[in-house]
């Protein structure tokens, strides 16, 4: 029985190491790509002088405010409805 687990443990160390391997090797080359690609300084200037770089920019900024915003709201209703016998006195 112990060596039939020693087994089933070994297949799923091959197998854990099998699936990173699927996935780090797409991910170092594009990594590795990128990094190669920010050493251009053509590839800089195209970006700074995108016309709609600030809209952009401001436009992620904004929805990461907001979404971080609603996962803190929702958070604190969720804590709140978990504990009913309690009151939140800073809300």
């Amino acid at each position: 029985m112990v060596e039939a687990i020693r087994r089933l443990n070994n297949l799923g160390k091959l197998a854990s190491g099998l699936l990173a391997a699927v996935v780090l090797m797409p991910l170092l080359w594009v990594l590795s790509g990128a990094v190669l690609a920010s050493f251009s300084v053509e590839a800089w200037r195209s970006l700074l002088s995108h016309p709609s770089l600030i809209k952009s920019l401001l436009l992620s900024l904004w929805t990461g405010l907001i979404s971080t915003l609603l996962a803190y709201g929702l958070s604190a209703w969720i804590i709140s409805k978990s504990f009913t016998g309690l009151k939140l006195q800073a809300w």
